[in-house]
This record gives structure tokens, sequence and C-alpha cells, in this order.
């Protein structure tokens, strides 16, 4: 008997098949009733919800221990469920998160956390502040975060659902790092968090509901992301900024969404995200290294080590090992070293030192580690990342970045708005961050289809030495098709811009400094720098072409504020003596704060269609317009597509090395 069902009725309704497939029916079957079983399983959970927010996180927590895979769990709108106090001492109040536990989920079984009215947040529309009335709030009255994943937990979507502090933590001189935590804090290898999503979400400090006008804040960052497959869409993380509660005098490192140690792939799209320090963060802490790549030394010299496992070793891999401590120039005392492999005998290593070389040899028995893991798959798409205008006199100074980018692999940035008083725009900046993960990577980056009017420098690094801390060499990374309107902090187009680059199609206004500065030493090997629209400043693009080996330069209009004639190497290039001599289509409008598309050309410019691949220089406006008002493509082909190598103003693209390009009648060709 199967499933209640007699074997022998079965045969007699198929008795002109085989037992074989009376069997495969039989099975069919079962695994039908299986599946219907999982369905009726699944359950719409509403926790209990009285006045006293205490109960009422006692009660979230007891269901979400009780849920199962496929659950929905539902919280009432306008309804607080909060943690509690375990004590307080001398760092505020303590206590514990509440707790996602890992329900081992299948693929796409989510258990899903929503409020009670996510029915009036529309999916894929973005959220803000004028919806929190529809939302549920979970907030932590202690130094403690507010929700963090259990060990290899993964499978759950939030919906309609504010993150916060309540004022408990501030007014008991209390400070929390971070709001949201989708993995476990230092989660073992393997057993990050996995498969979450934030959608249609609110995260921000208390003070910033409570009390918006106080430069004090009692959270620096609002969602942790290390895991893998994570996303935030469609939600609204504001407030990251000002001084920390616990001493009022201490600028919060304040950051919106950041993974340190990946995996990934991440998610973060149509979202607001507002922070001092850096909107979006990925990387700096070393990333997450398989135990089998790690190994203790029974003996070493400056240029080999004797390990007690060479597990995914292989000639030409980083590797880093433990050194006694000693003192780095304008950094400090370091603790690890690094070296290239370039022999194995058995568990016999021989490496070439890099960077900082430690005066001691590794120590024994130390610890050596190589081929860790780098935050990848990074989709960042049709956010808005702002920056307040009143931050630059609230006693802050110049925020750092909209993107501190120190490790990424396969990384898209598409559709995005860069709003506020500037910073730079992101640092694609390769960091080794304390020696012991000489793999750190950027590779394969995709910076596109942008609006950044007022921001600062781009700067990307690509490999080399941070602080004499090793890396090995990224690359390549695309920027094409952005707009850099007028900034007063703006002075470089580039800055430090090592590796593989592809530089294509952008407008960028204000530059006073330099088109490209850069540490002549090692240069910048594989530059295509190509129809672009932008000023000279007074350096032009220094060093070009002496320490651009392998470089294209051609078919730019640069708008010559230097002062004086162009250096050699720009006799491919549309040089102009001022703004009217490029035909703009309305460039003063533009440059007050009017409308962008000012900065097209004009139908009468003497450049229309001068591009290498036979469009207008500079900024593509409808392309941007596309990618501004709906999502990217989203995915990355390496280093293809627009500027990429063999694609449309590549290496290998359309246009080539050009010289002595015929002039419009209007301006002088240099």
């Amino acid at each position: 008997m199967v499933g209640g069902i007699k074997m022998n009725k079965w045969a007699g309704s198929y008795s002109g098949h085989s037992i074989g497939q009376v069997i495969a029916r039989c099975l069919s079957m079962v695994l039908v009733i299986l599946c219907v079983a999982v369905e009726v399983q699944a359950a719409v959970t509403t926790v209990p919800t009285t006045s006293d927010p205490l109960a009422n996180g006692d009660s979230f927590q007891a269901t979400l221990n009780s849920a199962s895979c496929g659950d929905t769990i539902v919280l009432q709108a306008g309804a607080s469920y909060q943690t509690r106090v375990s004590f307080v001492n001398s760092y505020g109040p303590q206590g514990y998160p509440f707790s996602l536990p890992n329900k081992n989920c299948s693929n796409g079984t989510f258990t899903t956390i929503q409020s009670s009215n996510s029915a009036a947040l529309p999916p894929g529309v973005r959220v803000g502040p004028g919806q929190r009335s529809s939302m549920a709030q979970l907030a932590s009255n202690t130094n403690s975060w507010v929700i963090e994943a259990a060990a290899s937990a993964g499978n759950y979507l939030f919906v309609g659902i504010e993150f916060t502090h309540t004022g408990n933590v501030a007014a008991q001189k209390g400070f929390s790092p971070v709001l949201v935590f989708l993995s476990q804090n230092q989660a073992p290898y393997g057993a990050w968090g996995h498969d979450m999503t934030l959608d249609r979400c609110i995260v921000w400090p208390y003070e910033e509901w409570a009390d918006p006008t106080s430069n004090i804040r009692s959270a620096a960052l609002g969602v942790r992301v290390d895991g893998m497959n994570q996303s935030v869409i469609n939600s609204y993380i504001a407030g990251f900024m000002g001084f920390q509660s616990d001493d009022k005098i201490t600028p919060t490192q304040s950051i919106g969404v950041e993974s340190v140690s990946g995996p990934g792939p991440l998610t973060i799209d149509n979202n607001f995200i507002e922070a001092w320090y850096s909107n979006v963060f990925t990387g700096g802490g070393g990333g997450y290294v398989d135990p089998a790549h790690t190994s203790s030394l029974s003996a070493s010299t400056p240029t080999t080590v004797t390990l007690l496992n060479t597990t995914g070793l292989n000639v030409g891999d980083y590797i880093a090992f433990q050194v006694p401590a000693f003192m780095v120039q304008n950094l400090g005392m370091v603790s690890w070293a690094a070296g290239t492999v370039t022999a194995i005998n058995g568990l016999t290593v021989t490496f070439t030192p890099l960077g900082n070389v430690s005066p001691n040899p590794p120590s024994v028995p130390g610890a050596a580690r190589w081929n860790g893991l780098n935050v990848s798959g990074v989709r960042v798409t049709r956010n808005t990342l702002n920056k307040r205008w009143a931050w630059q006199t609230g006693g802050f100074s110049i925020a750092k970045s909209y993107w501190e980018m120190k490790s990424g692999v396969d990384v898209l940035v598409e559709g995005n708005r860069f709003l506020g008083p500037g910073s730079n725009i992101m640092g694609p900046l390769l960091v080794n961050q304390d020696g012991s993960s000489p793999w750190t990577m950027i590779k394969n980056v995709v910076i596109r289809n942008n609006l950044m009017l007022s921001s600062g420098s781009i700067n990307i690094e690509l490999g080399g030495n941070y602080y004499g801390l090793p890396s090995g060499v990224g690359g390549p990374v695309t920027f094409s098709n952005n707009l850099l309107g007028p900034s007063s902090i703006r002075a470089q187009g580039m800055m430090n811009g090592h590796g593989p680059i592809l530089w294509t199609h952008n407008t960028i206004r204000s530059v006073t400094g330099s088109m490209w500065i850069q540490d002549p030493t090692p240069g910048t090997p594989g530059v295509v720098y190509r129809d672009n629209v932008i000023n000279s400043g007074a350096y032009w693009m220094q060093g070009w072409p002496a320490t651009f080996p392998g470089g294209v330069k051609d078919h730019n209009i640069i708008i010559n504020n230097s002062g004086s004639a162009a250096p050699p190497g720009y006799d491919g290039d549309f040089v102009v003596a001022n703004d009217a001599a490029v035909g703009f289509a309305n460039v003063l409008d533009a440059d007050s704060g009017g409308d962008y598309h000012g900065y097209g050309l004009a139908a009468g410019s003497p450049f229309k269609g001068r591009g290498s691949d036979g469009t207008d220089p500079g900024v593509d406006l409808a392309a941007l317009d596309s990618a501004l008002s709906a999502a990217g493509s989203g995915v990355i082909a390496g280093a293809g597509g627009t500027g990429g190598t063999g694609g449309t103003g590549g290496s290998g693209g359309t246009g080539g090395t050009v010289s002595g390009l015929p002039a419009p009648t209007n301006l002088t060709v240099k």
C-alpha cells in the first residue's frame, strides 16, 4: 500500500503497462501528495500585538522560532516590536537582537515577515518616510543591532518593516555599530547568511525620525549584508551621520549598506541611501578564507616556508604569512607579510616577497593563508545616493565617498543618482587592508549611465600597494556614459588611475587641476580614453603618453582652461578654447542647476556625430535617461560592452588611434 492506495488496484488499472511504468506512476503520485502536503503546511501567522512593545517583541521572536519554511509572519502596521535590555553598564544598554533561525529551507522557499498593510506598498516602488504608517517597527533598546541571522540561516524576506533603535540607547549613553545584520556576526566560512531580501523597508537611526535636527546618532551603519544572494531593494536607508551618542564628540563612521566579507552575489536596487562617510562600502575586512586554504608552519626562511597543508595552492598564487610585528611608514605596526608563490615541492613553498618586506622570516608555527574570497557579483542599480548639503557646515568636513570599494569582482553600477555637495564618486581602491589578504581584487567593474552632478573626483586604484601592503593587479574598470556636473570640490577628473581602465563617452565639468592624475610609477597600462567632453585643467592628462603604455586617447572634446597651448600628444582630440566652441544645447542653464540635458550637443554643434563610433562625443543622454528610469541590464560580460576591449570605443573597437582629425572651422586641433 502506497499513500493509502493498494498496489493491486493500481496494477489492475494499468494492466497494459510494464511494472516499471506502474512504479513510476506510483512514485509520481507520492511526489504530488508530498508537494500538496508542503503547500498545506505553509501558514500565515499574525503576531499577537498589545500596547507593550517588549511583549510584542517576545511574541515576534517566539513566532519566528516556530515558523516553518514558506510561512508568512504578519506584524501590525503602526505597532512596535522591541528587544529587551539584559543589563546596563558603562558602555550603555546591553542585550540581544532578534534572531533569524536557520530553518534549512529549500531554494526559493522564503519565510516572509511583512506589515499588515503591505498591500499599501506596491511592489517595485521605492518607499520613503511617507509610507511609515503602513509599516511595522522592529526596534532595539540596546547597543546590539535589531536583527541578526543565525549561522547558515537564509531564505527570509522582509516587506514593509521599519528597522531602528529606541531612545533608550542614547539616553543610557550607548551606541550601536549597525542596525540590520543579514548574516551572523563573524560567521565561520560557509556559515554566512544567504538568500535574504529587504524589500520596501525603512532603516534609520532613532534620531532621524524622533529628533531629525540633532547631530547625534545612536547607530553608525544601516544594513550589513555579508553573505550570499543578499538583496536590498525599493527601500529607504537614511540619516546615518553626526556624532556618536555614547560620547557626543566622535564623528560617526556612517555607512548605508556594507558588505565587508562577501562573498556575494549582492543586489542593491532602487533604494534611497544616505550616509555621511560612505553610502555603500564593500571589502576592507580581508574576505572569507576556506580553512582548507590555511596552514601553520614547521619551518621558514625569508623566501621559503614549510607548511602542513598546501590544498588549493598553486604557483603564481598570492600567500600571506604571520610575521613578528614591524613598522610600516604612515600606517603603523603590521603583523602580516605576503609573497607570490614561485615553486611548490611537497610541503615546501618558495615565494617572492611583495610590498613592505618583513625584516624577519614568517613566524613558526605562525599561520599562512591563500586564495580567500572577494565580494563578488555586486549589482548597484537605480539608487539615489545622497549627501546632505547641510553636512558641509555641520562640523563633519567633506564626506569621504559615495562608495568605498576595497574589494569587488563582477560589479555593475548603473542608473544611479549621486546627489549632494560631494565627496569622491567612489573608490575602486584595491586594498589589502591589514596585509593578510593579498588576493584582494577589483575586477570586471562596469560603471555606466550614472548622474553625478555635484560630486568630487573619481579615484580608481587597481593594484600595487596600500601603504606597502601588496595586492594583485585588478581591472578592467569601464567608466562610460556618466554625467558629472559642476562641483566646487572636483579639481581632478581621475585620480590614481592605475591598471586597465576604459574611460569613454563621459561629460565632466569643473576640472581645474588635471583630466587624469596619477603616481607615474608604475604607470597605467591599457588605458582607453575616448569620446569624452571635459576641461583640460591646468595640467591636462598628467604623464600622457609616457606613463600610459599601450594607451589610446582620441576623439575627446577638451575645453582648454589651462591658460596655455595643449602639450604634445593631443593630435587625435578636439581642443577648443571655451564652452561656446563646443556647441552645447544649453550649458549655462545646466551649470546653474537647470536641465542637465543642456550638456548635450546642439543640432548645430560642429561635433555632432564626430565620436569614434559615429555618435556624439560625451554622454548619450537617451541612454542615461533610460537607465535612470528603468533597471540596468544586470549582466556583466567581462570587459565587453561600451568601452570594453573589442567593443565600441575599446582597444580593438571602432576608431582606433587617430592622428590629425579634420578640424571644424571654429576650433583648433592640437
